[in-house]
């Protein structure tokens, strides 16, 4: 799995490319401009909730585990809907504006499942989750998985500069390129 950083780095850059004027504003004042983003970096990380099922070993094998039903794409739908409804709620639920927030986050909790089938390491990811139980990987795995540890030393002795350095190749510089062409084009269209 990617870094939980590099997760929620793709959740927010993905929430300021795809959003709108007022979605990247929603309350109206300069402090929302961040809330957006920041709500849709924890989208992205969220998924990972299942990593605390690594110490029940009866678990094993089951939908439950890391990288089972919080990465799949029904989760990402659901999830995303009650984040949705929770950190949106001055919008009026189903319409355009809130649609539009609503996929926004959507995406972003999506990324998570879909970057970690670009990783190397582990069973792959339940993307269809409850409706299959089948592990996906993408034939091309470019990003090198990150060990699983809260201690830093021990993340960077397991290799963490090799998985940072994968992560800034493949998803933080391609997510750059991506914000600074969006952001171009909004200037331009908004100049003409």
């Amino acid at each position: 799995m990617p870094t939980a950083l590099t997760h929620a780095f793709a959740g927010a850059a993905l929430a300021k490319v795809l959003a709108t004027a007022k979605d990247r504003n929603p309350l109206g004042h300069s402090g929302g401009s961040l809330r957006y983003p920041l709500i849709a970096g924890f989208c992205s990380v969220f998924p990972d909730i299942d990593a605390l099922t690594f110490w029940i070993p009866d678990l094993r094998g089951s939908l439950w585990i890391h990288r089972g039903l919080t990465h799949s794409i029904p989760f990402a739908l659901l999830f995303s809907f009650s984040v949705a409804l929770f950190a949106f709620y001055r919008r009026r639920p189903f319409s355009k504006s809130w649609i539009k927030v609503w996929a926004v986050l959507f995406v972003a909790t999506a990324s998570h499942g879909l970057l970690d089938t670009l990783t190397d390491g582990g069973a792959g990811i339940a993307l269809l989750a409850p409706f299959s139980d089948e592990r996906f990987f993408c034939p091309w795995r470019p990003i090198i998985c990150s060990p699983i540890t809260l201690k830093p030393v021990l993340f960077f002795k397991a290799g963490g500069a090799y998985v940072i350095a994968s992560e800034i190749i493949f998803v933080w510089l391609p997510l750059s390129l991506l914000y600074v062409a969006a952001s171009r084009w909004r200037a331009r269209a908004a100049r003409e």
